[in-house]
C-alpha cells in the first residue's frame, strides 16, 4: 500500500525562534563557547532547506505540551552521527552538546538536558507513526532542489543489516508489536518485521532486517527505506518504482538496478508507463530472451571503448549493440565484453563438459532385461538433455553361460544361459549449446528502453553511455557501506521494532546529509585547476579531488568556532585550522559570515 504524505498548514505548527541572527568576528578576544565546524556546517545545510519545519509539520504533535519541537530532537539526533566519532544511545545524545551554544542550531532548546532519552524516544515513536518514507523523500528532494543536484539515472539495490537482540513484544498471532505514542502496544502493519532472511553480511544466525535504497548519479539518496528482513529484491523494486514513479516520469530519470528487475511483470510496467530502466538481462527472463538474443551478436562487430576508470587495472571492455521484442515493444540490448571475465565461459564449457562425461561414467550400464536397460538409459538421458553435449547410445546384447559350483558335468546340462545388455553412449559436444554458454558467462547483456541518441538528441543515450551508467551501480554500494558501519546502525539498543524501525529512518537522514557534504565538496573542487587547489589535505597537503565526508569531518575535528553570547558574535580561530576551516568553507560554497544565519537568503552554490 502506497503511504501519502499530508503535509500541515505552517500555522498549526508556528512557534517562535528564539535564534537571533549572531554576527561574524574578525579577531578579538571573547568569553566564548566552543563548537566545531563540522557540526556547524551540518546545521547550516538541515537549516537551508527548513529541516525543522519540514519535521514539524510531517510529525502530529501539540506545540503546547512539547518543550523540544520534534524538529529540534530529530535534528539533534542526526547531527550526533554526523559530527563522527560514533552514533551515541539516545541516554547519551545530550552529551554531545554539552557546552555547544545551543542557541544558534535549536529554536526549542535551552540545556542540553533537554534531550532526555525519554523525550526522544517519544519523538521517535511519533517519527514512526508519521509517513517516514515521505519525510525522507521530501527533504531529499529539497536538498537536491536546494543545491542543484540533477540526475539522469538513480541506482537501486538492497542490503542486509544484522542485530543482535531479543524483540519480544509479540501477540497471540506472532506479530510484533509497537508502542504507540498514548504508551499502548499495538499492531502496526507498517512496521518492519525484524526476523531471518537471506543474509547479504554473511550472518544467517542473526536477526536482520533491510534498507532498500535509490540513489542518483552522485551517491545522493533520492529514497532510502527499513524494510522487513525477509524482503525479496523483486518486491523492493516494485515497491521503489511506485514511489518514484512520478519523479522518474517528471524528470527523465533512468531506473538502474541488478538483474532481480528484469521480470515480465515489472518490465512490462515499466514499459507501459513510459519509465526508462537499464539493467543486466538474466537467464530467466520471458521464455529464455537471453538465450535467443545472444546469439544474434556478431562477434565480430565488437568495438572497443575507453576504461571506465582511470586505475592501471581497470577492465577493457568491448561492445555491440542489438535489439529484442518484449511484447511487441522494440528493447535495446548491448552485449558487452569485460576482462574480468576473460576465459571464464570457456572454463564453463570444460567444466559442464567434464561433469557429463563423470555422470556416464558413473552410470551402472549393464542390465539383464531389455526394456530396464532402454527405459532406464531414456530417463538417464532426460536429465542430462539441458547439458551442452549431444549424448546417444546403443545396447550391446550377448548370451552369458556359467556354470553352478561343484565338477561341471561331461554334457554340458548344467550350463546356464542369460541375456546381458550393456549400454554404450556417444559423448559429443554439440557447439552451438557451448558457444550459447560461453556466451552467457564470458559476455554480459545489458538491456533497456532507453532511447538512442538518434531517436532522442536531448535524453537518449548511446551504447557506451548504457556501458558507462550500468557500470556506476556500485555508488549505491558505496552508500550502503556507510549505513552499515559500526557507528551508524551496530546496536540499535531497542527492543520496540517501531522506534527501531524510525532510528532507521533517523540514520538515513544523517547519511543523505552526509552525502551532500561529499557532493559539494567534489563539485567545488570540480572548478579549480591543479595548481590552485587548496591546501587542507593530509599534513597540510594538496586537498585530493576524491575528497570523502569523512576526511572532512576527521580533518576538521579541531576547527573550532568561538560563540561570545554576550555580543551575539562567533568567529573561527586557530592558525593551520583557521586556514583549512575557511578553505572547506570555501568549497561548501558557504560565507564564514553567514555560517549561523537564520534567514539563509542567497546560498553560494559551487
Amino acid at each position: 500500500m502506497r503511504m501519502v504524505y499530508i503535509k500541515k498548514d505552517p500555522s498549526e505548527v508556528e512557534r517562535i525562534s528564539t535564534r537571533v541572527n549572531p554576527g561574524f568576528l574578525g579577531c578579538g578576544r571573547m568569553q566564548f563557547k566552543i563548537t566545531s565546524l563540522p557540526m556547524a556546517v551540518a546545521s547550516y545545510i538541515l537549516d537551508s532547506i527548513g529541516f525543522t519545519g519540514i519535521v514539524d509539520s510531517a510529525l502530529e504533535w501539540d506545540p503546547k505540551q512539547c518543550i523540544v519541537t520534534p524538529g529540534d530532537a530529530i535534528k539533534a539526533m542526526v547531527l550526533t552521527m554526523v559530527m563522527g566519532g560514533y552514533r551515541p544511545a539516545l541516554e547519551n545524545v545530550w552529551s554531545k552538546f554539552k557546552g555547544q551554544p545551543l542557541q544558534l542550531y535549536f529554536d526549542s532548546v535551552t540545556d542540553c538536558r533537554q534531550f532526555d532519552p525519554d523525550m526522544l524516544a517519544r519523538m521517535l515513536t511519533r517519527l514512526h507513526e508519521s509517513d517516514d518514507v515521505a519525510l525522507f523523500m521530501t527533504v531529499a528532494t529539497a536538498l537536491r532542489t536546494r543545491y542543484g543536484l540533477k540526475t539522469k539515472a538513480c541506482h537501486s539495490d538492497t542490503t542486509s543489516v544484522s542485530v543482535e537482540g531479543a524483540y519480544d513484544r509479540y501477540d497471540p498471532e506472532g506479530r510484533a508489536l509497537i508502542r504507540n505514542s498514548d504508551g499502548n502496544l499495538v499492531f502496526d502493519e507498517n512496521t518492519i518485521e525484524i526476523t531471518r532472511g537471506y543474509s547479504k553480511d554473511k550472518r544467517p544466525d542473526l536477526l536482520q532486517y533491510m534498507i532498500g535504497e535509490a540513489v542518483d548519479e552522485n551517491g545522493v539518496p533520492i529514497l532510502s527505506k527499513p524494510l522487513d528482513g525477509n524482503t525479496a529484491d523483486s518486491k523492493w523494486n516494485a515497491e521503489c518504482l511506485e514511489l518514484l514513479k512520478d519523479v522518474l516520469k517528471e524528470e527523465n530519470i533512468a531506473y538502474v538496478a541488478d538483474s532481480k528487475v528484469v521480470n515480465d511483470p515489472l518490465v512490462s510496467t515499466m514499459v507501459s508507463e513510459n519509465i526508462r530502466f537499464l539493467s543486466r538481462c538474466p537467464s530467466n527472463f520471458h521464455h529464455s530472451l537471453l538465450s535467443r538474443s545472444l546469439m544474434d551478436f556478431d562477434l565480430d562487430d565488437l568495438k572497443p571503448i575507453e576504461n571506465l576508470s582511470a586505475r592501471k587495472n581497470a577492465a577493457k571492455r568491448r561492445i555491440v549493440e542489438g535489439s529484442t521484442v518484449f511484447e511487441g515493444t522494440v528493447l535495446r540490448t548491448v552485449l558487452v565484453e569485460t576482462s574480468t571475465l576473460a576465459g571464464k565461459g570457456e572454463k564453463a564449457v570444460a567444466k559442464q563438459k567434464a561433469l557429463t562425461e563423470s555422470r556416464i561414467a558413473a552410470f551402472d550400464n549393464v542390465f539383464n532385461c531389455e526394456k530396464d536397460a532402454r527405459d532406464k538409459t531414456e530417463k538417464f538421458l532426460k536429465s542430462l538433455s539441458k547439458g551442452i553435449c549431444d549424448i546417444g547410445y546403443r545396447l550391446n546384447h550377448e548370451v552369458v553361460e556359467s556354470r553352478p559350483r561343484g565338477r561341471p558335468r561331461a554334457d554340458g546340462a548344467d550350463i546356464r544361459r542369460a541375456d546381458r545388455w550393456t549400454v554404450e553412449f556417444d559423448c559429443t559436444l554439440n557447439e552451438t549449446k557451448a558457444e550459447e554458454l560461453r556466451r552467457r558467462e564470458g559476455y554480459i547483456m545489458l538491456i533497456s528502453n532507453i532511447p538512442s541518441r538518434e531517436d532522442d538528441p536531448e535524453h537518449g543515450m548511446d551504447a557506451k553511455e548504457l556501458v558507462t551508467l550500468y557500470g556506476k551501480e556500485w555508488r549505491v554500494e558505496a552508500s550502503f557501506h556507510t549505513k552499515k558501519r559500526p557507528i551508524l546502525v551496530e546496536r540499535l539498543f531497542m527492543k520496540d521494532p517501531g522506534r527501531a524501525q524510525a532510528l532507521v529512518t533517523v540514520v538515513n537522514l544523517a547519511c543523505l546529509l552526509r552525502a551532500i557534504i561529499q557532493v559539494l565538496l567534489r563539485k567545488g573542487l570540480e572548478s579549480i585547476p591543479d595548481e590552485d587547489l587548496p591546501h587542507c589535505g593530509r599534513g597540510m597537503g594538496v586537498l585530493q579531488r576524491n575528497v570523502t565526508t569523512d576526511f572532512f569531518v576527521d580533518s576538521c575535528t579541531n576547527c573550532y568556532i568561538q560563540y561570545d553570547p554576550s555580543t551575539n558574535g562567533y568567529m573561527l580561530f586557530g592558525d593551520d585550522e583557521d586556514i583549512r576551516a575557511k578553505a572547506f568553507l570555501n568549497l561548501l560554497g558557504i560565507p564564514p559570515d553567514r555560517l549561523f544565519a537564520t534567514g539563509r537568503g542567497e546560498i553560494n552554490t559551487p
